[in-house]
């Protein structure tokens, strides 16, 4: 599958990594010029005077704060959200617990033919003994 991405032009393969990340870039476009702006005006935006002087500042300040925690938290505006690192983790280790849950299936289904297959054989030996 690598091979067939290398063979596309260089400006399908960045707007193909654009639209694939473009919510990612724009959150973190918006975060950073948003920490710019609050950290050079510190003392305005953390003033927290909203209904004696309100300005807008304390408004970006909240924003800039919920933004961060959507960030760290990986939270959609819907639900959370389980980032995909977590989910191909996670998915991973319901696929190995199948796979031991099969195994150890057929082990115990091949366990219960040997079984009742040695046990005819000794029946069918003292039998022609006898």
């Amino acid at each position: 599958m690598k091979g067939s991405n290398d063979k596309l032009p260089w400006y399908k393969r960045l707007h193909k990594f654009l639209s694939k990340h473009s919510i990612t870039i724009f959150h973190w476009i918006i975060l950073i010029s948003l920490t710019a702006y609050i950290l050079s005006n510190w003392e305005i935006c953390v003033s927290m005077q909203f209904f004696s002087c309100f300005n807008g500042n304390n408004i970006l300040f909240i924003v800039w704060i919920v933004l961060i925690f959507l960030m760290i938290y990986d939270i959609e505006a819907k639900g959370f959200k389980i980032s995909k690192h977590k989910q191909k983790e996670i998915q991973e280790k319901i696929d190995e617990a199948n796979q031991r849950y099969n195994l150890e299936t057929m082990s115990r289904q091949i366990d219960g033919m040997t079984a009742s297959e040695s046990a005819e054989t000794q029946s069918q030996e003292e039998r022609d003994k006898r």
